[in-house]
């Protein structure tokens, strides 16, 4: 593809001829929308050929209707028909030629048009080398008719080249899975999102291509000891419904509840005696029991981890490892499991993504153990690979503004770090009551409006919901909803925080004892922390740190050549191991 294409413009007057030329004989709805994508395509210097348009508007404002084999958007359906086959297998097998990807193309338009159409026009052009816009001014125009044929000719066999390209496979599948994503949001009556999905392309590049070398093994094991029951709640506590377990007397006044139908029979003065003096006798009632939940995840990944570039191995090498985590944990029945993927930016802002699951929704997985199926269902079902991957996602307000211009220092990230943790809201209903899992609404979201906007479609066992505020825009305020997450509840927890290598022998900091006090973990024996630190250079020899305990595990090092695949299997690798090693600890 060759760099800026050469403009040739074309008079007001053969433009408006050659546009009429065009729409005739097509509805009115159709010229008007053929127009506008002149206009939107033509005012960004990309030029579209009346034909085409009005062939662009027939598919968004037609679907039904089946354009002719010779349109390059003919061919462009079937691309993406092919790509929702994939992401979405068993609902896009219809009969008629690409009905699915024409009806997702219509029902986005503004997706369809500046995601889609745009992009890909723009890319034909340059390949090109010259493009033709329509002038407002009148111009001397002879043979403006002949080369506007020659124009959309030669413009249209350049689409279905691209069409083809295997270099363009990522643009395709990116366009279906953004598609079937915003179809998804729309079904399940999420908020409506303002800003247009955009994939990073080295992320989804990464995500598509970057295969951890050696891939650890997903097998079932024999359940470890966190599938033990919950312990009992405290017995101070006013409510029982452990069962009746023995008579004994008191006069607390909270247990007239359980009082003996016999004390009724005394006499007055002995019933008094007895409430004031003496004392009564109650039924002995157990606590009812709570049973814990199974392993808690979480990951913070702040800017100062590293560049872009950084921050996209990390996320690819991320959802690798919890895709298999998740899986052998579905596998092995510790299905009341949750994830939670915490991201911030530069100004202290932060967004994250919740997923958490019930033993009813993990065991319909415990039946199909296929690792490509389950890895397919929660980069498109849950909608990771769009968040993580997604660069246009809000950032919401952390609930202290000031500490975002002290991120850039170790001291400023601890207190950053403190104040997200204590921000976190517990997602109990997911669990206890077999209810839907359902994503933490973000600071300023009340929880009626994230209960009725956030409810996923369908019963998906593997989505997930970002934190960010109403309409997608950066929510403000004080945290509401759900009470405060209770860690406590779970058999394990850890927590995986990514910080710079520069910063790993500050004098006077001890990062695991600072991160520790911040996330609440001190002496706590099943809450774990562990870092991994960044180097400045993805590609740095002296490789990457993972300290989850003592001085670290180097990973990646090598004296030459940087091999992609070796460093996140490594990655993969370690994190792993230390999450496994917990869950068996329990």
């Amino acid at each position: 593809m060759s760099g800026t294409p050469r403009l040739g413009l074309i008079g007001r007057e053969t433009a408006e001829t050659l546009l009429e030329q065009a729409c005739a004989g097509h509805s009115g709805a159709v010229a008007r929308l053929a127009r506008s994508v002149v206009r939107t395509l033509h005012g960004r210097q990309v030029g579209i050929p009346p034909a085409m348009a009005v062939e662009l508007a027939t598919l968004l404002a037609l679907p039904g209707r089946e354009l002719p084999r010779e349109s390059p958007w003919y061919d462009v359906v079937a691309r993406i028909d092919r790509e929702l086959r994939v992401a979405l297998p068993g609902r896009s097998q219809v009969s008629t030629h690409g009905h699915r990807a024409a009806v997702l193309l219509a029902a986005h338009p503004g997706y369809s048009l500046f995601r889609l159409a745009l992009p890909l026009l723009r890319r034909c052009t340059a390949g090109l080398g010259h493009t033709l816009l329509f002038c407002d001014e009148p111009l001397p125009d002879t043979d403006g008719a002949q080369r506007l044929r020659d124009y959309q000719h030669a413009l249209a066999s350049h689409v279905k080249r691209e069409i083809e390209d295997p270099a363009t496979s990522g643009f395709w599948r990116d366009c279906a899975w953004n598609l079937a994503r915003l179809d998804r949001e729309a079904v399940s009556g999420k908020r409506p999102v303002l800003h247009l999905p955009y994939q990073d392309p080295i992320a989804t590049t990464l995500s598509h291509r970057l295969t951890p070398l050696p891939l650890p093994e997903v097998k079932r094991e024999p359940k470890s000891s966190m599938s033990r029951p919950g312990a009992r709640l405290r017995a101070t506590q006013a409510r029982r419904e452990g069962g009746i377990n023995g008579i004994y007397v008191t006069r607390r006044a909270e247990e007239m509840g359980q009082v003996l139908f016999s004390e009724f029979l005394q006499h007055e003065m002995l019933r008094a005696d007895r409430l004031l003096n003496t004392g009564y006798l109650v039924h002995r009632r157990e606590p009812k029991r709570r049973r814990m939940r199974h392993m808690f995840l979480a990951t913070v990944v702040p800017a100062v981890a590293g560049t872009r570039v950084h921050l996209d191995f990390i996320k690819t090498c991320w959802l690798e490892a919890v895709a298999r985590m998740v899986h052998q944990l579905v596998l092995n029945g510790l299905g009341r499991s949750e994830v939670r993927f915490i991201e911030g930016d530069r100004f202290g802002r932060c967004r994250q993504r919740h997923l958490g699951m019930n033993e009813n929704e993990s065991s319909r997985w415990a039946d199909a153990p296929d690792f490509a199926a389950f890895r397919r269902q929660l980069l498109t079902g849950g909608g990771w690979g769009s968040f993580l991957f997604d660069s246009h996602q809000p950032f919401a307000a952390v609930p202290a503004p000031e500490l975002g211009r002290a991120m850039g220092n170790p001291t400023g990230f601890s207190n950053w770090l403190a104040r997200l943790w204590l921000s976190q809201r517990d997602q109990g209903a997911a669990f206890d009551a077999g209810a839907r899992s359902i994503g933490p609404p973000g600071p300023g979201v009340s929880p009626a409006e994230h209960s009725s906007t956030d409810r996923p479609r369908n019963g998906r066992s593997l989505s997930g919901a970002a934190s960010s505020g109403r309409h997608g825009g950066p929510p403000t305020g004080p945290p509401t909803g759900p009470s405060r997450l209770d860690l406590s509840l779970y058999a394990a927890a850890h927590v995986l925080v990514f910080l710079p290598l520069s910063w790993r022998e500050h004098p006077d900091i001890s990062w695991q004892a600072a991160l520790a006090r911040a996330l609440g973990f001190a002496g706590h024996p099943r809450r774990r922390l562990s870092i991994c630190w960044v180097p400045d250079r993805l590609d740095e020899p002296t490789g990457w740190i993972y300290q989850a305990r003592g001085e670290g595990l180097v990973l990646g090092a090598r004296k030459e050549g940087f091999d992609p695949r070796g460093l996140a299997g490594q990655l993969v690798g370690a994190w792993l191991h230390q999450w496994r090693t917990e869950v068996a600890r329990g």
